[in-house]
């Protein structure tokens, strides 16, 4: 399955135990801070934000996790 967006997510459903979703953005190391966008683009915006529900509150340390420097988009494949 291909995490669906993340963007406009309630908060509870993207807190459920196994449901992933996904967000491109620009992650920037130096300082943690993780820039969403809209959609994928090769270059720019070519990273990702991916966070697992766990039943319990979201956190980015025990949640989610950054993929750096896609060189395309991820598909359901990458989720299989």
């Amino acid at each position: 399955m291909h995490p669906p967006a993340l963007i406009g997510t309630n908060a509870t459903g993207a807190g459920t135990a196994g449901n992933a979703y996904l967000v491109y953005g620009s992650y920037a190391a130096a300082t943690g801070i993780f820039t969403m966008a809209g959609i994928f683009t090769a270059g720019a915006d070519d990273d990702a934000l991916v966070v697992v529900g766990n039943n319990g509150a979201l956190t980015i340390n025990s949640n989610a996790f950054i993929v750096e420097d896609l060189t395309t988009a991820l598909s359901a494949a990458n989720f299989a």
